[in-house]
């Protein structure tokens, strides 16, 4: 298990944050309007600090760093590992990522790669609230799933509030523009038509996150594919503060604890690179083809 005092974590961190500020980072690939650490998140620092590696231009910068959270989604990992397709022998770095996400990776990252899946204490009798957050981007938001999704919660749930946090993601190498309205009439119109007079619903800010008391609060993603991110510090934030997600299969038990509430469960490493064959022989039809492609294609057909 891993065990970090405060003062360790602070170091991590403050590594990470140069590795971001300096010229082994590759700033068009920040593509998420998620600074490494927010005013709402100075309640709590993670045991295993969260890193977008997407961007890495080399692997010498993690030198110092034992171990990091991977927070990008399928986007980030597909460059990270056509960047790095094996880790070098002297990388100690050991990066923990989810099980879809591990199934793009080369097998030869198999000994670095920490598979895990989220883990909550369960309290859903005392729960009235629902807490909507994600990123509206084009091409990543499947509407149909969120209406569907929407519509099961308030139909088995007693919702009587929902919070809305929405977050647009910035420009970044054609996948997105900065509309940041993108989306958002028709969110609200899901949201709207399922959503009865007898709910309050709130629009907050990020920086409200701060402010609100997710102890009763479900948690409801918008898109839940790991295209775009796969554990935003915000999303994190708000498991920390009492959010659960409305549905979800995950078993309780902690390998590694962020709170009572929160946690991440360590599993076997069978999940990386399940996908390879089907990754290459994606690539291979695409390269074959007429028209242009990108890993945003590639996601969506491998996880979704």
């Amino acid at each position: 298990m891993t065990k970090r005092n405060t003062e360790n974590i602070l170091n991590i961190y403050s590594t990470l944050k140069m590795i971001y500020g300096n010229s082994n980072y590759d700033h068009t690939y920040r593509y998420l309007t998620d600074d490494l650490l927010g005013n709402w998140e100075k309640e709590y620092y993670g045991p295993v600090a969260s890193f977008l590696v997407g961007g890495l231009k080399n692997l010498s910068c993690l030198k110092d760093v034992e171990e990091i959270m991977i927070k990008d989604g399928a986007l980030g990992v597909l460059r990270f590992f056509r960047t790095f397709p094996t880790p070098p022998s002297w990388l100690k770095t050991k990066f923990y990522i989810k099980p879809s996400l591990a199934s793009l990776a080369p097998v030869e990252w198999k000994e670095n790669l920490v598979v895990f899946e989220d883990s909550f204490r369960y309290g859903q009798e005392e729960r009235d609230e629902l807490v909507i957050h994600g990123v509206l981007a084009k091409g990543i938001c499947c509407f149909d799933n969120f209406s569907n999704n929407l519509r099961k919660c308030l139909s088995e749930k007693s919702i009587k509030k929902i919070h809305v946090i929405i977050r647009t993601p910035v420009k970044m190498e054609g996948y997105f523009d900065e509309d940041e309205t993108y989306g958002f009439n028709e969110f609200l119109n899901i949201l709207m038509g399922e959503v009865t007079n007898d709910i309050k619903v709130v629009f907050y800010k990020l920086d409200d996150l701060e402010k609100i008391d997710f102890s009763r609060s479900f948690y409801l993603a918008i898109d839940s594919s790991d295209i775009l991110y796969s554990g935003l510090s915000s999303e994190v934030t708000m498991f920390t503060r009492g959010a659960i997600p409305v549905f979800t299969n995950v078993s309780e038990g902690h390998s590694i604890a962020y709170n009572e509430n929160y946690g991440i469960k360590v599993l076997d490493n069978s999940a990386v690179g399940a996908k390879r064959s089907a990754l290459e022989k994606i690539q291979s039809e695409f390269a074959s083809a007429t028209n242009s492609y990108t890993d945003l294609d590639i996601a969506n057909l491998l996880l979704t």
